[in-house]
């Protein structure tokens, strides 16, 4: 892929993070929406990027619920096993997402070893964009609340304020960390998270118990 599409797809898969955030309030993806086999270039690159939204929008709600007083302890304990799970996906995706990346930018990258390495993947910054639109849609709901306070209103307007500005910075940055790896003077690099406690051989208060 050219440099020009690269960063047009990814400009276009920010804006379909805000879309998906909008429509799945109303109605969530089946499987099949977000399925990337036989998939390749631009549209692989959408369907990553929005399944890994997927697990960030499943989260936020799961959160929310075990903030919750009024349910029975063992709903908040699902709560907890749920979070695990989704949490465990959305780092795999962010993993998926940055090495499709390296993919699809490997042709147009010079390959200079002595360039640095950004403190953050492009993975992890499509990640938090993830977060800072569901954050810019909750609280744009904080504003449509018609029974709080005007002070209420007048602060979660100056927050949706910095929100909508922190995604703009964001994703401008990440475009041009994409120029600078096209230039050769930044090199990308897949950050693998190598998440333990999941894993029943890694986490000492599950391999113990087996070994008990």
């Amino acid at each position: 892929m050219q440099l020009k599409k690269i960063t047009t797809a990814l400009l276009l898969c920010f804006d379909l993070q805000n879309q998906a955030t909008e429509k799945w309030h109303i109605q969530l993806p089946n499987e099949d929406e977000l399925k990337t086999k036989e998939l390749s270039g631009s549209e692989k690159l959408q369907k990553l990027i929005l399944s890994q939204h997927l697990t960030n929008f499943t989260l936020w709600h799961i959160e929310d619920k075990t903030r919750r007083k009024d349910v029975d302890s063992s709903v908040i304990a699902q709560c907890k096993y749920d979070i695990d799970k989704w949490n465990q996906k959305r780092n795999d995706l962010i993993e998926t997402v940055d090495l499709y990346l390296i993919e699809i930018l490997k042709d147009i990258i010079p390959n200079n070893l002595s360039a640095s390495i950004n403190t953050e993947s492009p993975g992890m910054a499509i990640d938090r964009l993830s977060i800072l639109s569901l954050k810019t849609w909750h609280m744009q709901e904080q504003m449509e609340r018609t029974n709080v306070s005007k002070e209420h209103l007048t602060l979660c307007q100056k927050k949706l304020n910095v929100l909508h500005s922190q995604r703009k910075d964001l994703s401008k940055a990440l475009i041009e960390l994409i120029h600078e790896y096209h230039k050769g003077t930044k090199r990308p690099q897949c950050y693998f998270q190598y998440k333990m406690y999941n894993d029943p051989n890694l986490n000492p208060e599950l391999y113990s118990k087996t070994i008990l």
